[in-house]
C-alpha cells in the first residue's frame, strides 16, 4: 500500500491557497449553526416521550462524550500532520489509522450518510413547515421543487470560508425564530400556568436509543465538519477552545429550548415552531418565526451539504484531471480569490454532481415522507461512529504509536465512551429495522382489511 504522501493529489486534490480562511467568530458561528437546526425542533418531544431525568442523564453523557471525542479527532489530525501529512477532511484520518483506502471508505461512508440524511431531513423540514404555512397552497412536492434550486445555488462554492457570512445572517434568523419560541412557551408557563409533561420517567428503555440517535443527530454537524474548519481557521490553535465553547453554548441552548418547551405543550409532537402555528393562528409573530426559520435552515443547507460533496468529490476522483496539472499552472488557471468552481475544481463536472446530490436529497425526503425516521435512523446508524467511534479509535491508535503520551485513565476513557458508542449503534440499528419491519407488517395487515 503506498504511503498517504504519496497519493496526496487523488485524495485531497489540489494544495489549499493558504489566504483562504476565516476569524474565529465566524468558525464558531458556523460551528453553531451546523447543529441548531431541525434537531433542536424536535428535542421537547423527546423529553415528554422519554422523561426529565432520562434525558437529562443521556444529555450530559453526550455532551461530554462529544467533548471528549472532538478533541481526540484535533489530537490525531495533529499527530498526521507532524509527519508532513495535510489532513483536509474526515476521511484522511481514516485513511491515515484505519487501513488506507477501505478506512477512508468507511469514513466516507459515514459522512456521506450523515449528511445526506441531514440535507434529506431539512427538505423534509421546509417543505413541511411552508405547507403549514399556506395549507391551501401548492403540495409539499411542489414546494420541493421550487426549493431544489434555491438552495442548490450556493451548493456550488468553493471554500468552506465562503459560507462564514451566510452562517451569521443564519444565526439571526434562527436566533430570532427562536426567541420567539422562547417568549410564547415562557409566557404560557408563567403567565397562564399551564405546566405540561412533568413526569421524571416516562416511556420504555428502549427509547433511550432512540433518544441517543436525536442527540447524535443534533451535534453531528460538529464531528462531520471539524477538519475543515480547523483547516479554514485564522487562528488553528484556538480549534480546541472553538470544539468546546460551541459544545457548551450548544448544551445551553439545547437544554432551556428543550425543557421549556416541553413544559409549555401538552403534545410537542411537532416541531417546536410549528407548535406556535397550533397555538395561535397562521399569522403575527407565530407566522413570521416560522418563515424565517425556514429561511434559515434553507441557508444552512449548504454548509451541511459541504463535507458530503467535498468528500465524495475526493473519493470518485472528478476533479482527477486538474490534479495532475502542477500548482504554478492552476494557479494561472483559477485567481484564490475565486468563490464558485472553476475549471481547477471540477468545473461543470463538478457542478452538475451537486446538483445531482441536492436532487437525490430532495427525492428522499419525499419518499419517505416523515422527519422523525430520518433524524432516528440517521442519528443511530451514522451519529455515534462519526462524534465517538472513529475518534476515540485514532486516539488510541496514536497512543499505540506513541505519537503523544496519554494516561492509563485517560486510555480507559476513550475505551469506554468506544464501547458505549458500538453497543449503542449495533442496539439502535437493530431497533430501526424491528421498527420498520412492524411498520411493513402493520400496513400490510390494514391492506387486507
Amino acid at each position: 500500500m503506498a504511503p498517504l504522501s504519496n497519493r496526496r493529489d487523488s485524495l485531497l486534490g489540489p494544495k489549499p491557497d493558504p489566504g483562504v480562511k476565516a476569524s474565529y467568530a465566524q468558525m464558531l458561528s458556523l460551528a453553531l449553526m451546523l447543529s441548531l437546526g431541525v434537531g433542536l425542533m424536535a428535542l421537547p418531544n423527546e423529553i415528554s416521550n422519554t422523561g426529565t431525568v432520562p434525558y437529562a442523564i443521556l444529555f450530559v453523557c453526550v455532551v461530554s462524550g462529544m467533548n471528549w471525542s472532538m478533541l481526540a479527532l484535533l489530537r490525531a489530525k495533529a499527530a498526521v500532520e507532524e509527519r508532513g501529512i495535510k489532513v483536509q477532511s474526515y476521511r484522511d484520518l481514516g485513511y491515515d489509522f484505519l487501513g488506507g483506502d477501505h478506512g477512508s471508505r468507511a469514513v466516507d461512508w459515514c459522512v456521506v450518510g450523515f449528511q445526506f440524511g441531514v440535507c434529506a431531513s431539512y427538505f423534509s423540514f421546509m417543505t413541511s413547515t411552508l405547507h403549514t404555512l399556506w395549507p391551501h397552497g401548492p403540495s409539499e412536492t411542489s414546494f420541493t421543487v421550487v426549493l431544489v434550486p434555491i438552495v442548490g445555488v450556493p451548493c456550488a462554492l468553493k471554500h468552506l470560508k465562503d459560507l462564514g457570512t451566510v452562517a451569521q445572517v443564519a444565526t439571526v434568523t434562527y436566533a430570532f425564530s427562536l426567541c420567539t419560541v422562547g417568549f410564547y412557551a415562557i409566557h404560557r408557563l408563567v403567565v397562564k400556568g399551564h405546566v405540561y409533561n412533568t413526569q421524571p420517567f416516562s416511556g420504555s428503555p428502549w427509547g433511550l436509543i432512540g433518544l441517543l440517535g436525536s442527540l447524535c443527530y443534533a451535534f453531528e454537524g460538529i464531528p462531520s465538519t471539524l477538519c475543515q474548519m480547523s483547516n479554514a481557521l485564522a487562528e488553528p490553535e484556538r480549534a480546541p477552545e472553538l470544539v468546546t465553547t460551541s459544545l457548551v453554548g450548544l448544551a445551553i441552548i439545547f437544554t432551556a429550548t428543550g425543557y421549556v418547551c416541553n413544559f409549555a405543550y401538552q403534545d410537542p409532537a411537532n416541531p417546536i415552531t410549528v407548535s406556535l402555528i397550533d397555538e395561535f393562528g397562521i399569522s403575527g409573530l407565530p407566522a413570521a418565526a416560522n418563515w424565517l426559520v425556514v429561511i434559515s435552515v434553507a441557508l444552512k443547507f449548504p454548509m451541511q451539504f459541504f463535507p458530503m460533496a467535498q468528500q465524495l468529490e475526493h473519493a470518485l476522483e472528478i476533479d482527477r484531471y486538474v490534479c495532475k496539472r502542477d500548482d504554478e499552472e492552476s494557479t494561472r488557471l483559477l485567481p484564490s480569490e475565486q468563490t464558485f468552481i472553476g475549471e481547477r475544481d471540477g468545473d461543470r463536472w463538478s457542478v452538475a454532481f451537486r446538483a445531482m446530490l441536492v436532487v437525490l436529497a430532495a427525492l428522499t425526503a419525499l419518499v419517505v415522507n416523515d422527519l422523525t425516521t430520518i433524524i432516528n435512523v440517521v442519528g443511530i446508524v451514522f451519529g455515534p461512529s462519526l462524534g465517538f467511534i472513529f475518534p476515540c479509535y485514532f486516539d488510541l491508535i496514536c497512543v499505540r504509536r506513541r505519537a503523544y503520551d496519554r494516561t492509563k485513565l485517560e486510555v480507559a476513557i476513550s475505551i469506554v465512551v468506544l464501547c458505549v458508542a458500538v453497543a449503542a449503534t449495533f442496539l439502535g440499528f437493530g431497533q430501526q429495522v424491528v421498527g420498520l419491519v412492524r411498520a411493513y407488517i402493520n400496513g400490510s395487515d390494514d391492506d387486507r382489511r
